[in-house]
Order: C-alpha cells, then sequence, then structure tokens
C-alpha cells in the first residue's frame, strides 16, 4: 500500500504550502489523485484510513524542513485526533469530503462544535 501512495505523492506535485493550516483539504486533494475509486471502494475501511492518513501527514510534514520537529509531532497530533475523534464517537464525518468543516475543527478545536 505504501509503493502505491508513494507513486501518487512523487507523481501528483502536490503542494504542501497550506498543509499546516488546511491539512484536511489538502488530504481531499491526494483523495482526487489516481487513487480516487481506492478511496472511495475503501472509505469505510477504518485500516486503509488509518493507513492512508498515517502515510501522507507523515510524508507532507518530512517536505517542510523549516518546521521543528515538537512541533511536526504537536502537528501530528492533532490531525491524527480528529479521526480517531471521529472513530469513537460514531461522528458522521468523512475526512475526504468534510475538509472545510474538519478544517476548522483543526484550527479551533472544541469551540468549531459549539
Amino acid at each position: 500500500m505504501n509503493a502505491v501512495f508513494q507513486k501518487v505523492l512523487d507523481e501528483e506535485a502536490i503542494d504542501t504550502n497550506s498543509l499546516y493550516e488546511h491539512p484536511f483539504k489538502l488530504l481531499a486533494q491526494i483523495k482526487s489523485s489516481e487513487l480516487k475509486d481506492i478511496i472511495q471502494f475503501q472509505s469505510h475501511d477504518d485500516q486503509f484510513i488509518s493507513a492512508f492518513f498515517n502515510f501522507f501527514v507523515e510524508q507532507l510534514i518530512n517536505r517542510r524542513q523549516e518546521i521543528s520537529e515538537l512541533d511536526k509531532c504537536f502537528f501530528v497530533g492533532r490531525v491524527k485526533a480528529i479521526p480517531q475523534w471521529i472513530q469513537r464517537t460514531n461522528q458522521k464525518f468523512n475526512i475526504f469530503s468534510d475538509y472545510d468543516e474538519l478544517d476548522r475543527i483543526f484550527s479551533i478545536g472544541v469551540e468549531a462544535l459549539r
């Protein structure tokens, strides 16, 4: 699976400039890639979502050399918390289509839900 993900990352020339402000929108752009059919088929498979998410978040933040390792770790924690929250609380959000709302939740936290 990682080889397929890496191929998309290499061939799609994904712009990571807005990663730290809009991580879910960036992941939705990846969904629009040649992985579209696979993602649509696997969109309810929690293991696939987790592997997809982990691979792309890790790979994309590693491209940003100007960000400290500590800030990268905090970023990864915040990004990974949202899908985990969706899964654990049976939220109706889809990380591939509800990216605007998820980016808002990412930016302001629980205040977004009030």
